[in-house]
Order: structure tokens, then C-alpha cells, then sequence
């Protein structure tokens, strides 16, 4: 599968489909920076998208892309994570996926195999000196799509593999939603699939509905609210870069449609059958291995209080990675660390993002 650019698309696919990130300036240690943002290529489900600071000073080598969860918010979810890396690196790019609802039935399926070769061709496309980050289920498709570029022998393998909260390995340490999702049949989850109706840009294609998530997205937020757990915390004192007009609530409650076979792959592959990086997906004919990546490094980061991937579930990618060596892995466990302070808020600014800095630094 290769990238498509705009003219080559089979229908346009509308502003409906994406959550503007509104990026246009970051601080750097105090000082205010200009910040571009750019449509490098688009493909039938995503753009990648590139978000480049003017001054081109940075602290860490190479550039970053960022691997959105297809986990039913939009990918505007990322932005404060965006944000903070724009402090590290002069250019971030993100996975920008669309809302299924308004991408044409003519693009075709787009399953989790699709998922992690978008990705491998993104990172193609943006060359040598990628430092790949995999954001909780998008964790799945960077540490895939790095495999793949394994496969393929080409040079456009990233520099390193940074993953924060994924259900690499769900069965590792099971959580809540890992015990929902293997608690029924595969049948059970593709009942729930909706195809959209006439009037829409993806009339005809099979999707999970944002409205089914928005009752789950409730119900998982109450039990924090009812606590006062992470997500009451946040909602109550946002920590974001700009709270006043991308709050958390709004970041967490902007919910889009998903590809049906991509939905469905996940529950099979990632949660109930867990096989996804051991064989059970295959992309251009070869089952996605990560033994396959030897170069470059693998950081793992985890929080101790994720109720979304629990610790065990995302270190063990480095077991996966068993041919890159030691000595270009690293793992960080926060304490008192839930699964959005990862990529939101002053935890990942004050914790995540130096221990990163540092790791990048340290493998280039």
C-alpha cells in the first residue's frame, strides 16, 4: 500500500471528518515559538500531517510522528502531547485519521492490517530520523509499522520507538476493558456495527458508532468522576497547554465513527485473541513480527495507575523486540500515573517528556 496524494483520491472527504488542533504557537523554555502547520500527504483515511516549529533549535535529533489511537476520539485527543514535543523537536507529525463516517465506500476497507501499513508508509515518506511515538492503541500500529519497515529493508526505519500506554499485551496485566472486551463472542461486538445512512459522504460503510463510545466514553468517565479518579481530576482542574479552548472534557468527548473491520480487528486481535505482534496480522503477505526490528531503540512507558493498559501490558514489547539489544531499551514507570496523564497534562510535560528527551538524545 503506498500514500495517495489529494488529486488521486476517489472523492474528497469532507471538513466533517477532522478536529482542527489549533497549534500555532508553542513556548520553548519561556519564549514564544511560531508553529506552521502542513498537509505533507493524504491517504484514503488519514492525512499525515506535519506541525513545524520556525525556529529550528531543538533539543532532540530528527523529528517526531505520532501514532493516533483509532480508539473512538478524534485524533485532536493528541494535541496537548503535540504541544509538549514541539518543545523537543522542530517538526511533529501526526497520524490524522478521519471519521469513518465520511470516507467513502470507494476507499476501500480499512482494517488493522490497513492501520499499520498507512503508518509504515507515513513513516516512509518522512525518511530518516524519525523518533516514532505509539499512543495507547496506536502503540499497536507504531510498533507494527516499525516491523514492517523491518521487513521491507528499507532505510526509513525510525531512529527510535517510543510507546506510551499500549495494550501491546493485554492479557499481561488485564484491565476492565480488556475483561469487557473478552467477555463475548466476536459475533456479539460485529451486532453492534451500524452502516451509514444515505446523506453522508460514507453512505453504505460499516462502522462502531461515536454514539455507542459516547456511552462507554460516559460511563468510564462517572466511575472516575464518582471516585475521583484521573479523568474527575482533569475535569475539574484541567492541566492542558490550553484549557480554555481545548479543555479536556472537550478533547475526550469529541468522538468519531470507526472502520467496522478495524473495530472488529482490535477486539479479535488485541484483546481477545492477543496475537497481533505474534502472527495474527499479516501486512503485504508477512505476518507483523517485531522481532523483525534491529536497529534504532524501544522506550516503554507505563503508569502505575493506567485502568485503560495496566503495567505489563505495553513493556512487552521488549520482549517482542528480542533482536534489538539491551542497551537500546529503556522503560519508565510513573507512580500515581494514570492512562491520560501520559500524553496530557503536567505529568507528561514535567515526567514523560525529559525522560524522553533523554533517551532520544542517548540512542542517536
Amino acid at each position: 500500500m503506498g500514500a495517495h496524494s489529494a488529486g488521486n483520491m476517489p472523492g474528497a472527504v469532507p471538513a466533517a471528518a477532522r478536529r482542527s488542533f489549533g497549534v500555532g504557537q508553542v513556548n520553548v523554555r519561556g519564549a514564544p515559538h511560531i508553529v506552521s502547520t502542513h498537509e505533507l500527504a493524504e491517504f484514503p483515511f488519514a492525512v499525515l500531517t506535519q506541525f513545524r516549529r520556525l525556529e529550528h533549535e531543538a533539543d532532540c535529533p530528527g523529528e517526531a510522528l505520532v501514532v493516533v489511537p483509532l480508539a473512538g476520539a478524534f485524533p485532536m485527543l493528541m494535541r496537548d502531547l503535540v504541544v509538549g514535543l514541539l518543545g523537543l523537536f522542530p517538526r511533529v507529525s501526526i497520524t490524522e485519521w478521519f471519521d469513518a463516517r465520511h470516507v467513502p465506500l470507494s476507499h476501500g476497507r480499512f482494517s488493522l492490517s490497513e492501520n499499520i501499513a498507512h503508518t509504515a508508509d507515513m513513516l516512509g515518506l518522512l525518511g530518516k530520523g524519525v523518533h516514532l511515538f505509539g499512543v495507547c492503541q496506536g502503540a499497536v500500529a507504531a510498533l507494527g509499522a516499525a516491523a514492517l519497515q523491518g521487513i521491507r529493508h528499507r532505510q526509513e526505519v525510525p531512529s527510535s520507538v517510543i510507546l506510551l500506554g499500549g495494550p501491546i499485551a493485554p492479557l499481561a496485566n488485564p484491565t476492565r476493558i480488556v475483561r469487557i472486551m473478552r467477555a463475548k463472542p466476536l459475533g456479539w461486538f460485529a451486532d453492534k456495527l451500524e452502516r451509514v445512512p444515505e446523506g453522508n459522504a460514507g453512505a453504505g460503510r460499516l462502522v462502531y458508532p461515536a454514539s455507542s463510545q459516547r456511552v462507554l466514553a460516559t460511563a468510564y468517565a462517572w466511575r472516575h468522576v464518582l471516585s475521583g479518579d484521573e479523568i474527575f481530576r482533569k475535569f475539574v482542574q484541567d492541566d492542558g497547554d490550553d484549557p480554555l479552548h481545548y479543555s479536556f472534557a472537550k478533547l475526550f468527548f469529541s468522538l468519531m465513527d470507526l472502520p467496522g473491520e478495524l473495530f472488529l480487528d482490535t477486539v479479535a486481535h488485541v484483546y481477545q485473541a492477543s496475537d497481533a505482534l505474534s502472527g495474527g496480522v499479516s501486512v503485504e503477505g508477512h505476518p507483523v513480527d517485531p522481532a523483525c526490528i534491529v536497529q534504532g531503540g524501544l522506550m516503554v512507558v507505563e503508569g502505575a495507575d493506567d485502568d485503560i493498559a495496566a503495567p505489563g501490558q505495553t513493556a512487552a514489547a521488549l520482549q517482542l523486540c528480542r533482536n534489538l539489544p539491551e542497551n537500546r531499551k529503556a522503560y519508565l514507570a510513573l507512580d500515581g500515573c494514570s492512562h491520560f496523564s501520559l500524553f496530557h497534562g503536567q505529568t507528561m510535560r514535567h515526567k514523560v517528556l525529559p525522560e524522553v528527551s533523554r533517551f532520544v538524545q542517548a540512542v542517536c
